[in-house]
């Protein structure tokens, strides 16, 4: 699991604290893919003819999962009854990633993500619940790729340029 993934860090919130306040107005765009859409995709990449392949990138997912974060956040309060959601001003920060899916669906037929943004919050809610999820482990480092890496640095284990160090190492 990883907290630094808009939807799944917008569902811990809205298990752990029963709300979401966004510090921004949740302008950016974001795409969202299930891990099993991702593995769907790599298994019908290893299928398809070299030639439709080789050498080529392509966006895992579906168009109609592009979302404004604050779309994500309405989807995970919905799937999260009692949660409230709060946003804030509009952020000097423009990151934004609104993706074509286009090339996939042409490159690899028959590929298709089955998976929503609200499946997802829906699949998540039934999993915190099921595993009795707590705030302690939303908030445990490795959990959170920074909050991990931070770690790896303090305890000596990889170095400023995030290389494995040679203790690491023995």
């Amino acid at each position: 699991m990883r907290f630094d993934i808009v939807l799944n860090d917008l569902c811990a919130l809205a298990w752990t604290r029963k709300k979401i306040a966004m510090v921004s107005d949740g302008s950016p765009w974001r795409p969202i893919v299930h891990i099993e859409d991702i593995c769907e995709a790599v298994r019908r990449t290893i299928e398809a003819p070299v030639a439709a392949v080789n050498g080529e990138v392509f966006n895992v997912g579906a168009t109609t999962e592009n979302y404004r974060v604050r779309e994500i956040a309405a989807l995970v309060a919905n799937a999260f009854p009692g949660c409230e959601v709060t946003a804030g001003p509009p952020s000097a920060d423009n990151r934004s990633y609104r993706v074509s899916f286009d090339k996939i669906h042409s490159k690899l037929p028959g590929f298709k993500a089955h998976w929503t943004a609200q499946k997802g919050a829906e699949e998540l809610h039934d999993l915190f619940e099921r595993i009795e999820f707590s705030n302690s482990e939303y908030e445990y480092r490795a959990f959170t790729r920074l909050k991990q890496l931070k770690y790896l640095q303090r305890t000596g284990q990889v170095d400023q340029d995030l290389y494995w160090t040679e203790r690491q190492k023995a």
